[in-house]
């Protein structure tokens, strides 16, 4: 099972404050702005608000599961990707955690139509 945190546009000062982003942020010489340390899209955090609030883009906090010390900020896309290759070949189970809430999902090897909408679906949350 994957565990991953889901980065809102709401909490990011505080993923800041933790420390989170400060590494990008010294590495890529940002400010104000989030990074997928797999593919490099960036974007402001006015502007990833927008598009997280249209599900067109989510970032997370993914912990590798053989080093958990070892954790990316990813996009959805780049998510998908790492879940795959790390499953290498069959279903895997990702608990996304966004602030308060939990969600439970079931990637399918054969699958590849999973979107970012379909991740960051509200209706169909589940409460542990």
């Amino acid at each position: 099972m994957f565990i991953v945190e889901a980065i809102t546009p709401a909490k990011i000062i505080s993923w800041e404050e933790r420390g989170y982003l400060q590494e990008q942020k010294e590495k890529h010489n940002l400010l104000d702005s989030i990074l997928c340390d797999c593919c490099g899209i960036k974007y402001t955090y006015k502007e990833y608000n927008i598009l997280f609030d249209n599900k067109k883009i989510a970032y997370f906090l993914f912990p590798y599961p053989d080093n958990p010390a070892k954790a990316e900020i990813v996009c959805h896309g780049c998510l998908l990707k790492n879940i795959k290759k790390i499953a290498d070949g069959k279903d895997a189970q990702v608990l996304i955690i966004e602030e308060e809430k939990h969600k439970l999902c079931r990637f399918y090897a054969h699958d590849t139509t999973t979107s970012a909408d379909d991740i960051m679906d509200d209706d169909e949350e589940d409460e542990f």
